[in-house]
């Protein structure tokens, strides 16, 4: 039942490891898993070319947001050894002056064989989105082109410039995991004191962002505590909601596991606002943060404090 206090200025980093803790001890996060299947059927043609130095393959999420954390080829090099350069695009691809999402490689054998390229973190992709998956050194590898199956649109680049669309049997499998989206609801009930403090959040939770957490009608100009937590049930061995009545504050519950405590104060108005920055890591996918503020308020009863209702927010990747 540790308790961490820190002052606003160093809360940032402290937050991330909180974020992180919970995340590894609760195994969340996006999981890895085959999703998408194009043509991998373990057959290999003989395309090839000298001149063509990238190739730019067309794909789309389908039904379901995506975190593509690796993509599979059956391919091989053609006389050594060689680096396989896989990169991601977005819908626009480099063909049009899209955007590099992510690049991953890995050794490649002159043997015929499955190679898998992993991308750190994930790549988050919308349903129904296409995105481009970009092969570099074409020229020194056969292509991953099935002798059967569908045919799949890709760009090439060739002497400096992309060429026109064609299609192949391209081969490839698409790894990735189910993914969250970002929420923050409400919980419980706050006590009064001179007035009765609110918490809400502005925005979403997605990683790569922030989760703020704001605080409106609490005394004002006064010291308040926001506290992170990782559970609404339990605090160590003390069950949640605690009744906070023994301590001289009756009708006051303590709502959220106070892991950390982050110090602030409410404005003239009673207003404050606490903004937690997330990592753009999906091993974060899924982590679950509760939250709650006290307010000094020496007028409210003999604890000298109030709380407001809980947050509890779900971190996603959309």
């Amino acid at each position: 039942m540790r308790t961490i206090y820190i002052w606003r200025p160093a809360y940032s980093l402290l937050a991330t490891v909180l974020l992180y803790s919970v995340g590894l001890s609760t195994g969340l996060g996006a999981q890895c898993a085959p999703s998408i299947s194009v043509n991998f059927n373990k057959t290999l043609s003989t395309y090839y070319s000298n001149g063509i130095s990238r190739i730019a393959i067309e794909a789309n999420a389908g039904t379901q947001t995506r975190a593509i954390c690796s993509i599979e080829f059956y391919l091989r090099a053609r006389f050594t050894n060689r680096l396989l350069e896989v990169a991601i695009y977005d819908a626009k691809g480099p063909q049009s002056g899209g955007k590099e999402l992510a690049k991953g490689s890995v050794a490649m054998s002159t043997t015929t064989s499955i190679h898998k390229v992993f991308f750190s973190p994930s790549v988050v992709v919308p349903k129904n989105q296409k995105f481009w998956i970009v092969i570099s050194d074409t020229s020194n590898f056969i292509w991953p082109v099935a002798t059967w199956g569908t045919t799949v649109t890709h760009y090439r680049f060739f002497r400096n410039a992309w060429g026109k669309i064609t299609k192949l049997r391209w081969n490839f499998r698409i790894n990735s995991g189910k993914v969250t989206k970002g929420r923050f609801v409400t919980y419980g009930t706050g006590c009064p004191g001179a007035k009765t403090p609110i918490l809400s959040s502005t925005g979403q939770p997605i990683l790569g962002k922030s989760l703020t957490v704001d605080l409106s009608k609490a005394r004002p100009s006064s010291p308040a505590i926001l506290l992170l937590g990782a559970s609404s049930k339990a605090w160590g061995r003390l069950p949640l909601p605690l009744d906070l009545k023994s301590l001289g504050a009756p009708g006051c519950f303590l709502l959220a596991s106070p892991a950390l405590l982050i110090a602030t104060a409410t404005d003239s108005s009673g207003n404050a606002s606490m903004k937690i920055p997330l990592p753009n890591n999906t091993k974060l996918d899924g982590v679950i943060l509760y939250t709650q503020f006290l307010v000094f308020d020496k007028s409210a009863n003999a604890f000298g404090m109030v709380v407001s209702r809980g947050g509890k927010a779900t971190i996603g990747s959309f």
